[in-house]
């Protein structure tokens, strides 16, 4: 008899090597494996009876669009913004006044740039993305990609870029032109952001909702906004 950690198990006996002995198969061992394999079968069998959990279970399944997690590059392009043209300049303008430098068109100008890059660079840029991921979610139904995603971030960006970067050379002759053609590529992307989301939510699957109207009159604002943006740097 061999003890096996704290259980008496009977071990059959050894056989040597230099001879062929017939034994007999001990009966408490062998009804001890038989228990042990019918327990391991039916715990085999009991997993395989579970119903297979599927990889993404719910309302809204797995889509191109969803996986891709289209609204990653707008956050971190809105933060980049954020962190570099609007808070420092931001910042900057402040500690200018505090230490007493002119304040001439320079000053006026800066904070017209500063404001459109918090408001469209920040704000819009984050809640565009955002919205390119959620707003299908209300229909459950799907939306166009990738094209209308990237040519509203690089028209967004761009936008911002150079309407900051006109007032930094204001004196300089192509001023002008880099606000307009901001003005341009802002209204660019609101009219391709604002038509994907009206196709999304007109090709539904599940009843009209209340927070459709909010999704309406957030993307109307966005078109007048950038309708009023373009009227500006042209006059």
């Amino acid at each position: 008899m061999r003890k096996v950690r704290g259980t008496n198990i009977r071990s059959p006996p050894e056989i040597s090597t230099g001879s062929l002995i017939e034994i007999s198969p001990d009966p408490v061992y062998v009804s001890k494996v038989c228990c042990q394999s019918k327990f391991v079968n039916i715990q085999i069998d009991q997993k395989r009876a579970q119903p297979q959990t599927p990889e993404r279970s719910g309302r809204y399944p797995v889509t191109p669009w969803s996986e891709q997690r289209i609204y990653g590059s707008f956050v971190i392009s809105s933060l980049l913004i954020a962190l570099t043209l609007g808070f420092i300049t931001g910042s900057g303008m402040i500690i200018a006044e505090w230490v007493g430098i002119d304040q001439g068109i320079w000053w006026i100008t800066h904070a017209q740039a500063h404001g459109m890059a918090q408001i469209c660079g920040l704000t819009g840029l984050f809640t565009i993305g955002v919205g390119f991921h959620v707003v299908p979610r209300f229909r459950n139904g799907t939306t166009w990609f990738p094209m209308p995603q990237r040519v509203v971030l690089i028209a967004t960006v761009v936008s911002v870029i150079l309407r900051f970067a006109g007032p930094s050379i204001n004196r300089h002759p192509t001023t002008g032109m880099f606000a307009v053609i901001s003005g341009v590529l802002l209204l660019i992307g609101a009219l391709v952001f604002a038509t994907t989301i009206f196709n999304t939510l007109r090709s539904r699957k599940t009843p009209r909702g209340a927070a459709e109207r909010w999704i309406f009159m957030a993307v109307f604002w966005l078109v007048v906004s950038a309708v009023l943006h373009l009227r500006l740097t042209l006059w």
